[in-house]
């Protein structure tokens, strides 16, 4: 029902779950996973990656997942920078491997994401950086332009 497309709220209590669950293995919040191993999203936030090949998110159009509006400010500021992104679909393998990860979210904008199943991933990637600078370009140029 595209009525729905932009309700969340839908899967709130299993989300809280989800974060609930994470904790309790020590873990801050769970990344949700498909049965195959794809990365979902995260309970309350979409999640990306740096690799090798530029920065890497998940489409929520590939996993049937509802599209996140912080996302869409996300894709739009790395493009105006001229950084590598790539919408698709992300094995949990590939999560593991990332040499940095990102929740993004309305509260937590562009945020690292510190480790993925215990394995470290850089707070401080440059690329990372560098999309975590031109998100706040773009959300300034966005505010200065409101009325």
């Amino acid at each position: 029902i595209d009525a729905w497309k932009t309700v969340k709220w839908m899967s709130y209590a299993p989300n809280c779950l989800m974060t609930r669950i994470a904790q309790e293995h020590g873990a801050d919040e769970a990344l949700l996973l498909a049965a195959d191993g794809r990365v979902l999203d995260g309970p309350n936030f979409a999640v990306g990656f740096v690799t090798k090949k530029g920065l890497q998110l998940i489409d929520p159009g590939a996993n049937r997942m509802l599209p996140s509006c912080t996302q869409a400010l996300v894709c739009q500021a790395a493009a105006a920078a001229g950084l590598p992104l790539h919408e698709g679909v992300v094995h949990v393998d590939e999560a593991r491997n990332a040499l940095a990860g990102f929740a993004m979210s309305a509260t937590r904008h562009v945020n690292p994401i510190k480790d993925v199943d215990g394995i470290e991933l850089s707070t401080e990637n440059s690329m990372l950086c560098d999309l975590q600078a031109a998100y706040w370009r773009f959300v300034d140029q966005e505010l200065q332009a409101a009325p």
